[in-house]
């Protein structure tokens, strides 16, 4: 849709702009921005119609990719939030191990770069070729009006092929050359882009100058005719709308259901190459955040995830068992073998699909067990699995489905789940005794980055189901009916207990000794919303200030705090529990946290509110980590500075 056109703009937006101007609509989400000729005008043209309204944009920024400031939008819908978030929880140091585990199960080793490249090069031939065609007459037609003298040599075929290979090497979703907006740094980058391309590709030298030195260079030149200008960032404007779907549907669509150490970092804006991040790499993030972004949102589950966020939380905890998860998959790999079935001399499924399905179930088994595999469970399963095999397009495909390849797929998932046969399913009675154990730190993983969410700068956002544990994968199995009124009995229930309860200490054990149903989450939720609705200022533009933490479990803990006048917020969430408690145990108390201890500013005092508890707590430049962490995992405490 030519969006850029008035009259299309107008008709597309009437109905929108109209609900908003009567008070209906609050806040606007722009989907697939990227996807548009001009992005920032649009933004521009929007803002214009409805100036006090909350906009944000469907935006994948790339790790230590920051959005653009001149957009006129409060910010993005936060899979940059989410990049980090679910990084902070990946246990960096066993990288290594973690991808020697995976390519030893699998048999190969991959190069994750190359095989990016080589699935970009899948969707351009399958999917947009015909777009790619269109590109190419584009710059075709440019080279025989003003450049045919100077590149005589140049072949239309190659030329394809030359788009092609920058296309695919684009490590953004796009750039934003426009006539408003001629960034030096990113004409430098597509340049340096298209000088690898040539390393790459020495046969298409020719084509490759003439896009370098015939195209993008020109822009770099002060005194260049101004209607020559125009043709040249209206033709690369056009080149610039069709990388954006070219990453969604390489990485996000196909790459990302081929690669897979650690399903959890397989997300959308993720890269499965960064194998977690440390402390400091979150909170520099938090602070350019809060520095240009400040309101914009903090996802953690959209409509487009590839999981849960529940789901994720738990698959983390594989980081930090290495040599444990190893085991399991070499001993789930032969319980299982027997049940596999041979197509063409070939074993099916896969090793890699096996692995990835392993993980899968770790991730969306239902806390009650074996009750809750059933019909409905292995169904989902599978027809999970078929997409992820479509997705992949290495056996089966949307283009061209194989059907025995699927009905083996989907016929060794229910064998392995066949509850009925359980005395002899020794593959289910072992996951099912992992899963126990994975699923508990899960959830302390799943508790500590709900605090994040909700209390790091930027605007929370939930997605529809996802205020109890969120075990759902992609579209569709995310698209079903959520039951509300069994959320909003259970919220009604929280509010009654924390009325009735003198001493919220009870009900927080109530809450832990069984959190299997939820509650507990949303039992957060409600508190943290409740803090914010109270101190909005201090969460809209608090400080971002990391604070020190030092002692045994110094890496296990990360905290904050956020300051706006008078007011202090402090955030202190554990991870990697795995080496702190047992499964089934709290990280609660000094005796367990020993010299673990906070620094606060020095020189201050602190008395306040540790808000999930409803317990006053008195700090000091250091104070133990176990002196907070008493009786919940986690801490968000409002405070009064004393002196």
């Amino acid at each position: 849709m030519k969006i850029e056109n008035k009259n299309v703009f107008d008709s597309v937006h009437q109905l929108i702009l109209k609900e908003v101007r009567r008070g209906n609509i609050t806040g606007l989400r722009i989907d697939h921005l990227d996807g548009l000729f001009d992005p920032k005008q649009y933004l521009e043209k929007l803002r214009k119609n409805v100036p006090d309204t909350y906009t944000v944009v469907e935006k994948i920024l790339q790790p230590d990719e920051m959005m653009l400031s001149s957009f006129s939008t409060e910010g993005n819908t936060g899979y940059d939030f989410l990049y980090y978030v679910n990084n902070l929880f990946c246990q960096k140091k066993t990288k290594t191990k973690f991808l020697n585990s995976y390519h030893s199960f699998i048999n190969r080793k991959y190069n994750p770069a190359q095989l990016l490249l080589k699935k970009k090069r899948l969707i351009l031939k399958q999917q947009m070729y015909g777009d790619l065609e269109n590109i190419v007459q584009l710059f075709y037609d440019y080279y025989q009006q003003h450049l045919k003298q100077s590149y005589p040599l140049l072949d239309k075929k190659k030329l394809l092929t030359a788009l092609q290979e920058i296309m695919i090497r684009m490590p953004i979703y796009r750039t934003y050359i426009s006539p408003s907006y001629l960034n030096k740094k990113e004409i430098n980058q597509i340049i340096k882009i298209i000088s690898q391309t040539e390393q790459a590709h020495p046969e298409l030298k020719n084509e490759l100058k003439y896009i370098s030195f015939g195209i993008f260079n020109p822009l770099l030149i002060k005194k260049l005719n101004i209607e020559k200008k125009k043709e040249l960032i209206k033709l690369i404007m056009r080149w610039q709308q069709f990388t954006g779907p070219l990453m969604a549907k390489g990485m996000e669509d196909t790459f990302l259901y081929c690669y897979h150490p650690l399903i959890s970092l397989n997300e959308v804006g993720g890269e499965p190459e960064n194998f977690g991040i440390t402390k400091s790499k979150f909170y520099s993030f938090m602070k350019k955040r809060r520095q240009k972004w400040p309101y914009s949102m903090n996802a953690s589950t959209t409509h487009d995830t590839k999981r849960g966020e529940d789901i994720r939380a738990r698959i983390n905890v594989l980081s930090e068992i290495p040599e444990y998860w190893q085991k399991k998959l070499n001993d789930w790999h032969q319980l299982n073998l027997s049940k596999k079935i041979k197509n063409n001399s070939l074993l099916f499924p896969d090793k890699n699909m096996e692995y990835f399905l392993y993980q899968t179930l770790i991730g969306t088994l239902p806390f009650a067990g074996l009750t809750e595999i059933n019909h409905g469970y292995i169904k989902r399963i599978q027809q999970y699995l078929l997409k992820s095999a479509r997705e992949a397009k290495i056996y089966t495909s949307w283009i061209n489905p194989y059907n025995p390849y699927e009905e083996i797929l989907t016929a060794f998932t229910a064998n392995i789940l066949e509850s009925s046969k359980n005395r002899d399913n020794l593959f289910l009675s072992d996951l099912l005794n992992f899963h126990q154990y994975i699923s508990f730190y899960g959830l302390l993983n799943s508790l500590s980055q709900l605090a994040l969410k909700l209390t790091c700068p930027g605007i929370p956002d939930f997605y529809q189901g996802s205020e109890l544990w969120d075990l759902r994968l992609v579209d569709p199995d995310n698209r079903g009916l959520v039951d509300y009124n069994y959320r909003i009995h259970m919220l009604q229930d929280i509010k009654t207990s924390i009325q009735n309860s003198k001493n919220t200490i009870n009900l927080l054990k109530e809450l832990l000794s069984k959190p299997e149903n939820g509650k507990i989450k949303l039992f957060m939720i409600y508190q943290l919303l409740q803090l914010r609705n109270r101190e909005p200022e201090l969460f809209l533009k608090g400080s971002f200030i990391p604070l020190s933490v030092q002692g045994k479990y110094k890496d296990n803990i990360i905290a904050y705090l956020r300051t706006y006048k008078n007011k202090t917020l402090i955030t202190i969430v554990p991870r990697f529990s795995t080496k702190i408690v047992k499964s089934g145990q709290y990280p609660l108390g000094n005796k367990l946290w020993k010299n673990t201890f906070i620094e606060l500013p020095k020189k201050t005092r602190y008395s306040g509110l540790e808000f999930i508890s409803q317990q006053p707590i008195k700090l000091a430049e250091l104070t133990p980590i176990g002196n907070i962490l008493r009786y919940f995992p986690i801490a968000v405490i409002l405070t009064n500075k004393e002196n």
